[in-house]
């Protein structure tokens, strides 16, 4: 496959974050789609795989939620960072998920995929899953990113 470069908000929004985690080092970002090699924690936009062994494969999904004009017309986006986690105790992924926020600095401003947010809020996260069935642990972590949309966008 190839490399596609993203055109709009939304998805330069998703490269910019999957990039930045792939630079921090917490999992692996490969921009042309090609399947990543067992034992390592492929980023994927918007889905997570599937099929026999998924419970057992490490990822990191980022899903965002539509855009929001706020007042005077400034975007709040939020986005999901989900993640599997087999393997990994209770405590290493908690550390894994301090690690996430550290790449989003909470009330900071920050340029993702090109696109100037004036501050990101660090809405929450979760952890769940019973490895005894599912063979890992399971994350979430919500984010807003706020910033004006361009007019080509």
């Amino acid at each position: 496959m190839t490399c596609y470069a993203p055109k709009h908000y939304t998805a330069k929004l998703m490269a910019g974050i999957a990039e930045r985690i792939h630079e921090a080092g917490l999992a692996v970002y490969d921009p042309t789609g090609e399947p990543y090699p067992e034992g390592v924690r492929g980023i994927y936009l918007d889905h997570s795989p599937t099929g026999a062994g998924a419970t057992r494969q490490a990822t990191c999904v980022i899903t965002p939620y539509m855009p929001q004009a706020g007042i005077l017309n400034i975007e709040r986006t939020r986005v999901q960072i989900r993640a599997r986690h087999p393997g990994l105790g209770a405590l290493q992924v908690r550390d894994w998920l301090d690690d996430i926020r550290a790449c989003f600095p909470d009330l900071t401003p920050i340029t993702l995929g090109g696109l100037d947010f004036d501050r990101v809020r660090q809405i929450g996260s979760t952890t769940w899953g019973e490895p005894s069935a599912t063979e890992s642990l399971e994350t979430t972590q919500n984010f807003e990113f706020r910033g004006n949309r361009y007019a080509d966008d």
